[in-house]
């Protein structure tokens, strides 16, 4: 199993596995939480089977341009490691083992619009939203037949509004001096670009939540990309 994590830490993936299907554990609290509950030989082969279910997840999430995901799904796991956010990733594996095809590909793409919506352009407080994505995983884990929808509905409260977004947004500065901010703001650039070659073909496209996450860029101050109008 270390093997094929490669350069993955193994306390990262034991963390993701662990939240995906039990209480919320602190990465302070880890292995004393796993001691507690890890007590007999058979406990240890159950936890070591379950991880070794969930290991192809994990590292498509974290390396998805080697798995073998198809290319959407590969797309929106690169955009989670562009934003830096990993607390959807308990949420994500519960669900790759719960959901199917479809439903995991609609969870995993309004996660990518949560992220540019609340960490990146808000930067929000991360810690309500692992909490709210644990207790999404819990959702899922917990029900035999779990729903898409009562997913979505479960993470509303980190979904920022459409007014807040746009504040937010029209607010935002991006120093690009830093390799992954440089990065972001490419991205925001190639969905502007995309957006208005979309706009101008057509003046009665209906605003999805990938074609509204940007709006035009106002200026450039020095390294910085200044969002607005």
């Amino acid at each position: 199993m270390v093997g094929r994590l490669g350069g993955e830490s193994l306390p990262d993936f034991l963390r993701v596995h662990w939240n995906s299907r039990h209480p919320f554990a602190r990465q302070s609290d880890l292995f004393k939480t796993v001691r507690s509950r890890i007590q007999e030989p058979a406990d240890v082969f159950n936890l070591l089977g379950a991880m070794d279910d969930d290991i192809d997840t994990y590292l498509a999430l974290t390396q998805p341009d080697a798995s073998a995901w198809q290319p959407d799904w590969r797309m929106h796991a690169r955009e989670l490691r562009m934003f830096s956010v990993r607390q959807p990733y308990p949420m994500l594996m519960a669900a790759r083992r719960k959901l199917g095809e479809e439903d995991f590909g609609g969870l995993l793409r309004a996660t990518t619009v949560i992220a540019f919506r609340y960490n990146v352009i808000g930067s929000q407080h991360t810690g309500e939203q692992e909490r709210v994505y644990h207790q999404a995983a819990m959702l899922v884990q917990k029900e035999a037949s779990p729903r898409l929808r009562d997913v979505l509905e479960s993470m509303k409260s980190i979904y920022p509004s459409g007014s807040a977004f746009r504040q937010d947004f029209a607010d935002k500065s991006i120093k690009s001096t830093q390799s992954r901010n440089a990065k972001i703001v490419r991205y925001i650039l190639r969905k502007l670009e995309k957006q208005a070659g979309a706009s101008s073909s057509t003046r009665n496209l209906r605003p999805t939540p990938s074609n509204t996450c940007c709006r035009k860029p106002r200026s450039r101050v020095g390294n910085s990309l200044k969002i607005g109008t």
